[in-house]
């Protein structure tokens, strides 16, 4: 996680799935232990395209993120195959609006 956080401050991520809130307070309690909460908080804002599994996750989202724009996957088994084609959507999605500026 404490890798997760650098990378996220750093740019480095295109996508992030978050299957539960205490993940999510995790990164965030980390990116602060490391004076990156900004830069990580920023990247979930603004850079990443996020998806997560289920309403308490995008509640979390929502609360310690800032963020209103994700897609909620299935909690059933379908979600690894969901995860593949929500993150190949957003990766494109965020891809074209980079492009755009």
């Amino acid at each position: 996680m404490r890798q997760a956080a650098c990378r996220l401050a750093a740019g480095e991520f295109n996508v992030a799935l978050f299957t539960s809130s205490i993940q999510l307070e995790h990164l965030l309690e980390i990116a602060h232990s490391r004076n990156l909460e900004s830069q990580v908080r920023e990247a979930l804002q603004r850079d990443v395209a996020i998806a997560s599994l289920g309403p308490v996750m995008m509640a979390a989202l929502e609360t310690l993120a800032s963020r209103r724009h994700y897609s909620e996957l299935p909690q059933d088994g379908r979600a690894g195959k969901s995860r593949r084609g929500i993150g190949r959507s957003h990766l494109s999605a965020k891809r074209a609006a980079q492009k755009a500026k």
